[in-house]
């Protein structure tokens, strides 16, 4: 039997993703997961069975590192980038601001249109892994980054903002 499964970390997106797959009638289930177990809960469901998995970040580097199950990357698209970067520059509240998205290398598309439009400046930090995350942030802010734009690991570790720990921007459905 072939399935789809579309792993979530959070309640926003598993409810998202759910109303996406029941509106468009896609014979597909939503689970969520942490860091922790996202590779657990996926081996346990494909058991005996064959499928695809949709994820994102860390959970989409965790489960192609770990098992062999094909992954469908969840890539931020570039509206998605603008969306946040304008967020961004409105918190930091002054021009030019220094920003940072912090991910996996396969998580961003190129945002240095957008950026120009914003007059802002903004730098790509990639991790290695999950575990990278907390010190890709801290070599942000290092770098004088006044707020970053990342996901699950990055927001709790932190947002940098204005040289102290700030909000996290959290992603937001379009």
């Amino acid at each position: 039997m072939n399935r789809l499964l579309i792993v979530t970390p959070n309640e926003q997106i598993y409810k998202s993703a759910t109303e996406v797959i029941s509106e468009a009638f896609i014979d597909a289930k939503v689970i969520k997961a942490s860091s922790d177990d996202v590779v657990e809960k996926v081996r346990s469901y494909f058991a005996g069975h064959t499928g695809v998995v949709v994820a994102r970040g860390n959970h989409a580097h965790l489960l192609k590192t770990q098992l062999s199950i094909p992954v469908v990357d969840i890539v931020l698209t570039g509206q998605e980038m603008a969306m946040l970067l304008d967020q961004a520059c409105q918190m930091v509240g002054h021009p030019h601001p220094k920003i940072a998205f912090i991910g996996f290398r396969y998580m961003f598309s190129d945002c240095s249109p957008i950026a120009h439009i914003l007059h802002a400046d903004v730098d790509i930090y990639y991790a290695a892994s999950g575990k990278d995350v907390p010190e890709t942030v801290e070599r942000a802010a290092q770098a004088g980054i006044e707020l970053i734009i990342g996901g699950e690991i990055a927001c709790d570790h932190g947002v940098i903002q204005n040289g102290r720990l700030g909000r996290p921007i959290r992603r937001r459905k379009p």
